[in-house]
C-alpha cells in the first residue's frame, strides 16, 4: 500500500485516542486501530513489521490461536509459497520443546527453505488456517514454520502524549494465499487476539509488565474518521468531556474455559482458545424466552454454550434459540405497531420502517437482554440487534445456526460494535460496557450544531474565523439564559480574560480567530471546564423552546459589556450560538 495508507493509518489512531481517551494512566497502555469494512462486514488492524519496517493489514480474530500473514509481495494471482518475509530482522524459532511450548507450538517442523537455515532445517511449527477456509480434514490443512520478528505498537501514558513502541519477538507464520478466502480485501492476514500466552496481549503484558487485559472497541462505521481501537494493559478508560472512568462501568462475568478444543489444532485433548462466557437466560422486552436451557451449557464433547467472534459479522444461535428469540421479538414488536414482512437474504425476522423510530440507541425496537452468570446483564438495543436492508426494511441481525452448531450462541462483531469489551486475562472476566452510542450521538450533534454556527457567521461577516467578541457573546448568553431559568443561587459565567485564555489555546494557527475546527475545540474545553453543574431538566426547558433564545435577547441587550454586541449579531447567529452552548452542556450533564 502507498505512504498515504500509513498517513492515513495513524490519523485513524489519533481519532481512537480522542474516541476513548485515558486520563493520565498509572502505567502505559499500548494500543493499535480498528477499522471496519463494510462491505463484509469485517475489522482489520495494522501495524508495523520487520526492518525495514513495512505495514501489515490483519483481520482481527478472537478464535485463531496463530497470527500469519501472506509474507512476499508479489500479487494475489500467485499461487506459489514463498515462507520468507520481506525482513531483515525476521528469525525461525528452532525446535527446542521448551522454547516450541512458550509459543503455543506442538510440534516440530522439517523445513527446507532458507527461511530456516538458522534453525538448521528444524522449526517450531504453526498451524495456519483462513477463518473461512478451515476444514476439519487435517491431510488438508497447512503448516508452516514459525518466525518472529520486531513490530510497532502505539503507545498512550497520557491523554495527549503517544508515541511508538518496538515489541519484539512478535510470532508469526507465513501462509498461502488460498487461506485468505473470505477476508477483507484490505488484509493479508489475521491477527491472533486467541486465549493463549503468545497471542500479542500476552506478548505486550509480558513485554512491558502491565497487567494482561486488552479491551475491543468495535467502531459500526470507519466512513466517518472516527474509528475504534484495541486497547492493552488496561484502564482507565474515559470519554471526554466526562471523567468518568468506563473500566467502573463494566459488567462483569466469567470467562469460561471450555476444556475441549472443538477443531481448531491437530492435537486434541487441548483447551480452546475461544472466550466463552455463560449466558443463563435471554429476555425481550423484559421478558425471558422460552428455550432449552441445556444448550446454554458446555457438554463433555465441548459442544453448546456461548462464545464472542469477531470474524462472525452478526450473532449466530442454535435453530432453538433462534426460532424463540424470533417469536418473542415479532410479538413484542407487534405490541409497538412494528411490522413483521418477508425475510431478506439470511435475515429470517424482517420489518417493515414505517413505525419504526429512531432514538440515541438505534432503532426504538424491543431491547434484547443477556442475563449473564454473576447477575449481570449485556443489554442489546436497536443500534446493535438491527440491521438496515433497504429504506423501507430492517432486519433482526441475529442468525439461525443450524440444529447442530459446535457454540450455541456465537456472539458476532455487531452485537458488540460501540461497547467497550474488556477481556481481563489476569482475573478470567469479560466487561461488557453499555452502549457508547448516546455519547457518541451528542458528540456528533455538538459538532453539527458548532459547523451550523460556524457557517451562519461566515455568512453574515464573509470572514472564515469567528472573533473574541462572538465567542463571548455565546458565552454570557448562555449564562444568562441558564440563570433567568435556575432557581437559586446564580452560576458566574467565566471572565473575560478566561474565555480569552482558552481561545488563545484553540487558536492553533495563532491568528487571534477561531477557524472551523478551532471553534470546534472551543466549544469541547469550555462545556469540559466550566459548564459541567448545569442540571438536566433546566437543559431540557432550554432544549424545548427553540424561541427562548430570541425572547431572551432584548433583555440581554441590556447586560453591562454586552449589550452593543448583541446589537450588532444577526437573530440566526444569535440564536444558534445560544443554543451550540445549550446542547454542550447536555452532552456534559448526560455523560455524568
Amino acid at each position: 500500500m502507498s505512504s498515504s495508507c500509513s498517513q492515513f493509518t495513524l490519523l485513524l489512531i489519533l481519532s481512537s485516542i480522542l474516541f476513548i481517551q485515558h486520563s493520565q494512566p498509572a502505567n502505559a497502555t499500548y494500543l493499535l486501530p480498528i477499522v471496519k469494512d463494510a462491505k463484509k462486514p469485517q475489522y482489520y488492524t495494522s501495524f508495523l513489521l520487520g526492518t525495514p519496517a513495512f505495514r501489515v493489514y490483519l483481520s482481527i480474530d478472537l478464535s485463531n490461536p496463530w497470527s500469519w500473514f501472506t509474507c512476499h509481495l508479489v500479487g494475489f494471482n500467485d499461487s506459489s509459497y514463498q515462507p520468507v518475509p520481506n525482513s531483515k530482522t525476521y528469525r525461525p524459532i528452532p525446535c527446542v520443546n521448551a522454547t516450541c511450548t512458550s509459543y503455543g507450538s506442538q510440534f516440530c517442523y522439517e523445513c527446507n527453505y532458507p527461511t530456516c537455515a538458522a534453525a538448521k532445517g528444524q522449526t517450531c511449527g504453526s498451524e495456519n488456517y483462513g477463518p473461512y477456509y478451515y476444514t476439519h480434514d487435517v491431510s488438508s490443512r497447512e503448516v508452516a514454520p514459525l518466525l518472529v520478528d520486531v513490530i510497532s505498537v502505539y503507545e498512550a501514558t497520557g491523554p495527549s502524549q503517544q508515541s511508538s513502541a518496538q515489541l519484539p519477538n512478535f510470532p508469526f507464520s507465513c501462509a498461502y494465499y488460498s487461506e485468505l478466502k473470505g477476508l477483507s480485501s484490505y488484509t493479508k492476514g489475521v491477527l491472533s487476539l486467541a486465549r493463549k500466552d503468545a497471542s500479542i496481549h500476552g506478548l505486550i503484558a509480558k513485554t512491558f509488565k502491565v497487567p494482561h487485559k486488552f479491551a475491543l472497541c468495535l467502531p459500526s462505521s470507519s466512513s466517518t474518521g472516527i474509528n475504534g481501537a484495541m486497547y492493552f494493559g488496561g484502564g482507565p478508560y474515559s470519554l471526554p468531556p466526562s471523567k468518568l472512568d468506563f473500566a467502573q462501568t463494566l459488567v462483569t462475568t466469567a470467562l469460561v474455559v471450555n476444556p475441549v478444543d472443538i477443531g481448531t489444532t491437530f492435537y486434541k485433548g487441548n483447551a480452546s482458545v475461544d472466550y466463552f462466557i455463560n449466558v443463563k437466560s435471554i429476555l425481550v422486552g423484559g421478558a425471558p424466552i422460552k428455550l432449552n436451557s441445556t444448550l446454554l451449557s458446555i457438554d463433555k464433547n465441548g459442544v453448546g454454550g456461548t462464545k464472542l467472534s469477531t470474524i462472525f459479522p452478526y450473532t449466530i444461535l442454535h435453530t432453538q434459540i433462534y426460532n424463540a428469540l424470533v417469536e418473542a421479538f415479532v410479538s413484542k414488536a407487534a405490541s409497538m405497531n412494528i411490522t413483521r414482512v418477508a425475510p431478506v437474504s439470511s435475515f429470517g425476522a424482517c420489518f417493515s420502517s414505517k413505525n419504526i423510530v429512531g432514538s440515541k440507541t438505534g432503532p426504538n425496537v424491543p431491547v434484547i437482554d443477556l442475563a449473564l452468570d454473576g447477575k449481570s446483564t449485556w443489554r442489546i438495543y436497536g443500534a446493535n440487534s438491527m440491521i438496515k436492508v433497504s429504506n423501507d426494511v430492517r432486519c433482526l441481525a441475529f442468525m439461525d445456526g443450524g440444529v447442530t452448531p459446535k457454540t450455541s450462541v456465537v456472539i458476532g462483531g455487531k452485537q458488540m460494535e460501540d461497547h467497550l469489551i474488556e477481556f481481563d486475562l489476569e482475573s478470567s472476566k469479560l466487561g461488557v460496557t453499555s452502549s457508547l452510542l448516546g455519547k457518541r450521538w451528542r458528540q456528533k450533534q455538538i459538532r453539527k450544531i458548532t459547523d451550523k454556527v460556524f457557517d451562519q457567521v461566515k455568512t453574515q461577516t464573509g470572514r472564515g474565523t469567528v472573533s473574541f467578541e462572538e465567542l463571548y457573546i455565546a458565552v454570557l448568553l448562555a449564562y444568562n439564559d441558564i440563570n433567568k431559568h435556575l432557581p437559586g443561587p446564580h452560576f458566574d459565567p467565566p471572565s473575560k480574560d478566561k474565555v480569552r485564555a482558552l481561545m488563545q489555546e484553540c487558536d492553533m494557527n495563532l491568528d487571534g480567530e477561531l477557524d472551523r475546527e478551532e471553534f470546534a475545540k472551543f466549544m469541547g474545553e469550555l462545556t469540559k471546564d466550566t459548564l459541567s453543574v448545569i442540571s438536566k431538566g433546566l437543559i431540557i426547558t432550554l432544549v424545548a423552546a427553540p424561541t427562548l433564545a430570541l425572547a431572551t435577547r432584548k433583555a440581554t441587550e441590556g447586560v453591562p459589556g454586552v449589550g452593543k454586541m448583541v446589537q450588532k449579531l444577526p437573530n440566526s447567529a444569535y440564536a444558534s450560538l445560544v443554543t451550540v452552548a445549550v446542547v454542550a452542556i447536555q452532552s456534559v450533564c448526560d455523560g455524568c
